[in-house]
């Protein structure tokens, strides 16, 4: 197995510093520092990259780029899931607000009713604390209120568990898809390393 690690470095130093590149060629200092201890531990293993594309060492280079695909694949896939659950969680504020906004307007409404009865019999002469039907009316429209906030309410929860399983759901996919890529390199570098070593065999 230590000869497996012993060609697996060069390997790994090889996808790990083409993954960083692209990033640290963008102005990452994060990813150019990570990129540059790649290529200083394969250089301490008395590996040299030129040497990769001498051809007794393709199948090296090879399981390099096998590995760095992917890596590229499941960051890909990975921010591609973080995306859709940003997107989501933008959508449960969105439906929180209008729901907020729902209980608003059904307010407005039971007020505009309420005082436009009130105001009809005040006009007609009618002693509005005093009458039954009156009274009645009222109650019948704070219990047509209360109903309709009632139901936007468990409309916003029940729509906000669906965004909160949507969200995990897609927060685990971006989870997976590193993990997918990062196991798949790993594959790849040891796959690669066997091959080179089984090429060596007498």
């Amino acid at each position: 197995m230590g000869k497996v690690a012993k060609v697996a470095l060069p390997i790994a130093a090889v996808a790990a510093g083409a993954y960083f590149l692209g990033p640290a060629a963008a102005g990452g200092a994060a990813a150019s520092g990570a990129a540059s201890g790649a290529a200083s531990g394969a250089a301490s293993s008395g590996f040299s990259f030129k040497s990769l594309f001498s051809s007794p060492n393709l199948g090296i280079a090879a399981a390099g780029l096998s590995a760095l695909t992917s890596l590229a694949v499941g960051k890909q896939a990975s921010v591609a899931a973080q995306y859709q659950q940003q997107q989501i969680e933008e959508q449960k504020r969105l439906a929180r607000l209008q729901a907020l906004n729902l209980e608003v307007d059904a307010q407005r409404r039971h007020r505009s009713v309420v005082a436009a009865a009130k105001a009809k019999a005040a006009a007609s002469g009618y002693d509005v604390s005093k009458s039954r039907s009156f009274l009645a009316f009222l109650g019948e429209q704070q219990n047509l209120f209360e109903e309709e906030v009632a139901n936007i309410r468990v409309n916003a929860i029940s729509q906000g568990n669906q965004f909160d399983i949507q969200s995990r759901a897609a927060g685990a996919r971006a989870k997976a898809s590193m993990l997918s890529g990062g196991l798949k390199a790993a594959g790849a570098v040891v796959s690669g390393a066997r091959n080179f070593l089984d090429t060596r065999k007498p």
